[in-house]
């Protein structure tokens, strides 16, 4: 499924993330990631981002992550919700 128009979820608050999807003009995913803990738990975000992506078929467009030290839950939960915002993805 590609990401077809901009959504997002989340909030920039302590122990929060924002997630925003965006269109992209290839047909690879794109996940940037900015966080506060970026040094300790880089790999794990990533991971629960890329695992929760690939169980909603994701598979193009551009996730950009503001993590200000979201739990993996809420990770999943605000990737879950940007999604559903989404609305129409193809």
């Amino acid at each position: 499924m590609k990401i077809t128009k901009k959504a997002m979820a989340g909030s920039v608050e302590s122990g929060d993330i924002l997630v925003t999807l965006e269109p992209s003009t290839t047909d690879k995913l794109d996940i940037v990631l900015t966080s506060t803990f970026d040094k300790q738990y880089h790999k794990n975000i990533l991971d629960v981002a890329e695992q929760q992506l690939a169980a909603l078929n994701i598979t193009s467009g551009k996730v950009i992550l503001n993590d200000q030290g979201a739990l993996p839950g809420a990770i999943r939960a605000r990737i879950i919700t940007a999604v559903d915002r989404m609305g129409d993805a193809q």
